[in-house]
């Protein structure tokens, strides 16, 4: 029990650094470089979340105790962020928005935190056992995770750079629709017997995905500002740790009712409902708030 409680506060406690990060960068930014702003916090913040479980089965490894190290990582952070604070922006107050409304407000960006945590999440628990169901060797299996990372962390730039030169919009969509025929397509190459092309694919898909999470940013920085955009940026997260929460479940669920098929599945139809109300909301990349 006391250990479900300091997660429980851990997770309340990551969740502040995490808003207040996001919504400095993009009252930083300026509209000429957002995307590409955004785009190297993304990337950062996908390869912190690939080193974490590799920093804990090192140190287990080791037969060491993972905290020392996490807690190392946690302190250097503190140490870079505090001479820093002069320049934190100052937010005016946020006016009548609130979170629950800007579910509402806001389905086309919160959709993008939904599908970008729920397949990051899945695809972290279950590509590898899709893989060997299908017939991969296992050790390729395990392989095209650490692929879909890659595309994870790497395409952030480029789709930054796309969403500064086009807009946010049509390269959420361009996000959407490689996510949309990615499900397909890997079930031809698996069959196929591709593996080079399937990791191709792992790794356009990964960086996709995640893509999502980054463009959605730039578009509320383009739309939001001060407090409001750290409102917005609060339900987003909230999103994202929802789907990262649901998703497993639901994924596992779907892998053992359509055996070896349910996670594709699952991908294709999460990435079509996003799709779907990205085209649909097109207000919500245009112009300011209300």
């Amino acid at each position: 029990p006391a250990w479900l409680v300091l997660r429980f506060v851990s997770g309340l406690a990551g969740s502040v650094p995490w808003v207040v990060t996001e919504t400095w960068i993009n009252v930083a930014a300026t509209e000429r470089n957002r995307g590409r702003s955004v785009a190297i916090y993304t990337a950062v913040m996908a390869a912190g979340f690939a080193t974490g479980p590799e920093l804990l089965k090192w140190s287990m490894a080791l037969g060491q105790s993972p905290l020392p190290w996490f807690i190392a990582l946690q302190t250097a952070s503190l140490i870079i962020i505090l001479p820093l604070r002069r320049l934190a922006p100052a937010l005016e107050d946020g006016g009548d928005a609130r979170i629950l409304a800007t579910f509402i407000m806001l389905p086309a960006l919160m959709s993008a935190a939904v599908v970008s945590g729920a397949l990051d999440t899945a695809f972290f628990s279950f590509l590898a056992i899709w893989g060997q169901r299908v017939g991969l060797d296992a050790a390729f299996a395990l392989t095209l995770v650490s692929i879909f990372i890659a595309g994870n962390v790497l395409l952030q730039f480029p789709i930054g750079w796309l969403a500064d030169l086009w807009g946010p919009r049509p390269v959420m969509l361009g996000c959407g629709a490689v996510a949309i025929f990615c499900p397909v397509l890997a079930l031809v190459v698996a069959v196929a017997d591709w593996p080079i092309l399937l990791g191709l694919l792992a790794f356009v898909w990964g960086g996709c995905i995640w893509g999502a999470y980054s463009v959605a940013l730039v578009a509320m920085g383009r739309r939001f500002t001060g407090g409001q955009l750290a409102i917005v940026n609060a339900a987003f997260v909230m999103a994202y740790t929802f789907a990262n929460v649901a998703a497993p479940p639901v994924a596992g669920y779907a892998m053992n009712l359509l055996d070896p098929q349910g996670l594709m599945v699952f991908a294709l139809l999460s990435a079509l409902a996003f799709t779907a109300i990205v085209w649909w909301r097109r207000r919500e990349f245009t112009g300011r708030a209300d």
